[in-house]
C-alpha cells in the first residue's frame, strides 16, 4: 500500500481529532459519574474543614498528597497535587490536540508531525493507565472509551510516523535517470 505522505499527515490529523474527541468525552463522562456517585453518598462528601473545604481540596490545594480520596473510596492518582481530570486542564489538552490536528491537516511539516507522534504516544499511554483504572472499578462503558481513545491516539502516531518516513523518503531519494 503506497500512499502518498501527504495523504498519511491528513489521516494522522484527522486520527488526532477524533481521539481528542473521545478522550474529552470520556473525561466529563466519568465526572459525571463521580457527580452521581457524591449525590449518592450524601454526607461522605459533605465533612468540611473548618474553612469550608473539604479534606481532599485541602490536599489538592497544599500539594502535600498525591493521592485524594474519592467519595467512592477509592484513591485518584494526583502527580504534583495535579488534578489530570480537572475540566481546565483537560479543557486545554483538548483545544491544543485540535489545533495540532489541524496545523496537522492543512499544513503538514516535520515538527507537527513529529508532536502528534509525541502527543500521541503520550496520550495513549495516560489512557491504557486509564482502561486499567476503568477496568478495575467495572465500569465498562468508560473503558470502552479510554480503549477507543487510546487506540485512536496510537494510530495518529503510526500515521504521523508514515508521513515522517515517507518525507525522509523523498529528501534522501535519488531521482530517476
Amino acid at each position: 500500500m503506497n500512499a502518498e505522505p501527504g495523504g498519511a499527515a491528513r489521516l494522522a490529523g484527522v486520527l488526532l481529532a477524533l481521539a481528542t474527541v473521545v478522550f474529552v468525552w470520556g473525561s466529563f463522562a466519568e465526572r459525571s459519574g463521580h457527580d452521581d456517585v457524591a449525590k449518592s453518598h450524601g454526607t461522605a462528601n459533605t465533612e468540611q474543614a473548618g474553612n469550608g473545604e473539604s479534606p481532599a481540596q485541602h490536599a489538592a490545594e497544599t500539594g502535600n498528597a498525591k493521592t485524594v480520596t474519592e467519595s467512592s473510596g477509592e484513591s485518584e492518582y494526583r502527580p504534583l497535587g495535579v488534578n489530570l481530570e480537572s475540566t481546565p486542564l483537560v479543557l486545554a489538552a483538548g483545544a491544543l490536540s485540535l489545533l495540532l490536528a489541524a496545523l496537522v491537516v492543512f499544513r503538514p511539516n516535520r515538527v507537527t508531525l513529529v508532536a502528534v507522534v509525541v502527543v500521541g504516544v503520550g496520550f495513549a499511554l495516560l489512557e491504557v493507565v486509564e482502561v486499567v483504572h476503568q477496568a478495575n472499578r467495572n465500569r465498562t462503558g468508560l473503558l470502552i472509551l479510554a480503549l477507543t481513545a487510546a487506540l485512536l491516539h496510537m494510530a495518529a502516531a503510526v500515521f504521523a510516523a508514515r508521513a515522517l518516513s515517507g518525507d525522509a523518503g523523498r529528501v534522501n531519494a535519488v531521482p530517476a535517470a
